[in-house]
């Protein structure tokens, strides 16, 4: 007894910053990730929630421009961003229009109503540039990108 007391009263004593964010078992490419998304949007961060030290914000809210796949749950939806310093959700750097794949949730410390899929472990959005989407060094005419969802999706 006496040594699980112990034992949780050291675990209560590490700050949050310095739990270590879970690495991933399995990295999924874009494709797989549009195959598990729930909902895959065009859609522009709106209003980010509180941002921790050594870490991005709780939440962003995320206007939702075109629904791509499935349906999102209004034109504006609160999507989980960092959790502590760690990147498991949807950062956006701008409010320029990103493809943004996401997955059902109910988190109730941000009222969160989507994710990323897998748990950040997917792709989790790719910028949109003079009608192309920007995947790291690689560009996709927008409509061939879409094209490519929706038979992805079939």
């Amino acid at each position: 007894m006496k040594t699980t007391v112990l034992s949780l009263m050291l675990l209560l004593a590490i700050p949050d910053w310095a739990l270590a964010c879970q690495p991933c078992a399995a990295e999924l490419d874009w494709r797989q990730t549009a195959r598990e998304a729930d909902v895959i949007v065009i859609g522009r961060q709106f209003f980010a929630g509180p941002t921790k030290p050594k870490g991005g914000p709780d939440w962003i809210d995320l206007k939702v421009d075109e629904e791509l796949a499935g349906e999102a749950i209004s034109e504006v939806v609160r999507v989980n961003s960092w959790d502590g310093m760690c990147a498991y959700g949807i950062e956006l750097p701008n409010r320029d229009p990103h493809i943004v794949f996401l997955t059902e949730t109910n988190l109730a410390r941000t009222k969160a109503h989507y994710s990323s899929v897998a748990l950040g472990c997917g792709a989790k959005s790719f910028a949109i540039v003079d009608d192309h989407v920007v995947m790291d060094k690689t560009r996709m005419p927008l409509a061939e990108f879409i094209a490519e969802i929706q038979a992805l999706r079939k």
